[in-house]
């Protein structure tokens, strides 16, 4: 969560790649970072509204980063069922590479992105509670 970066800077580039490349095929990994962004700087609405957007789109692992941010801000909003759902639905988009069955391909760094973002979401959603066994962190 706190990589050292400054978070103006962060907010300044996830603001110009959406509005820049709001007609680029990637405009939905734009918006989940911009999501990002707002998460990280404590705007949770505003996360929700990005997140939201990044979820419309057809690619899967910007879904599931949506997802997954979507859950954590509605958390800090205190909608702790609607962010359960949200990161149910992350869960099931970014399929597990323990069943040896998924080629990435290509996609392996939208796959790991979404994944730590999920983690990350689990993390805060069950907060507390001892973790499930998790098998994509063996």
């Amino acid at each position: 969560p706190n990589s050292g970066a400054d978070p103006r800077l962060v907010e300044q580039l996830a603001t110009k790649a959406v509005t820049l490349g709001n007609r680029d095929s990637g405009i939905a990994y734009f918006q989940a970072c911009k999501a990002l962004s707002e998460y990280r700087g404590g705007r949770f609405s505003q996360a929700v509204e990005w997140a939201e957007k990044a979820r419309t789109n057809s690619e899967p692992f910007a879904r599931a980063e949506g997802s997954a941010v979507l859950a954590m801000a509605q958390w800090r909003l205190g909608l702790r069922d609607t962010a359960r759902a949200s990161l149910s639905q992350g869960n099931k988009l970014a399929p597990e590479l323990s069943t040896g069955t998924v080629d990435l391909g290509g996609g392996w760094l939208d796959w790991l992105i979404a994944w730590i973002l999920l983690d990350e979401a689990t993390e805060l959603v069950t907060q507390g509670s001892t973790p499930a066994h998790n098998s994509r962190t063996q």
